[in-house]
């Protein structure tokens, strides 16, 4: 079974006919995942397809010029057949650090305690 959008990808990418297969099978496990059934479609899903690294479907997601138009293309043509959606903040979370740490003190009063405070904050 082949969807139209895929004729237009053939025309643009001749060099790529030789993935159709694994578009079909990428789709349809796309399309089990959207029902819940086998988790999320990932950046390492959209490089298999896209034939290229997961660093580079990276760098296109963030915008990057290293990536060449050709293949910022097949990526965004992947991402589009796979339904992958770029979530700016789960991104920025996986970022972020905040470099705190906690410490809870049951007796305030036990000299020992401040020490170990000390201590962790000279070795941070």
């Amino acid at each position: 079974m082949r969807w139209p959008e895929e004729q237009s990808f053939a025309k643009e990418f001749p060099p790529y006919e030789y993935i159709w297969n694994d578009l079909i099978q990428m789709r349809e496990m796309a399309e089990t995942r959207r029902e819940g059934k086998a988790g999320r479609v990932t950046i390492v899903d959209v490089a298999r397809l896209a034939g290229v690294s997961k660093s580079t479907v990276s760098l296109v997601l963030s915008g990057s010029q290293l990536a060449a138009e050709a293949t910022r293309s097949r990526v965004s043509e992947a991402m589009r057949a796979l339904g992958y959606v770029y979530h700016r903040g789960a991104a920025s979370l996986r970022a972020a650090s905040s470099d705190l740490v906690g410490i809870v003190i049951n007796d305030l009063t036990n000299p020992f305690y401040a020490e170990l405070t000390a201590g962790i904050e000279d070795a941070l």
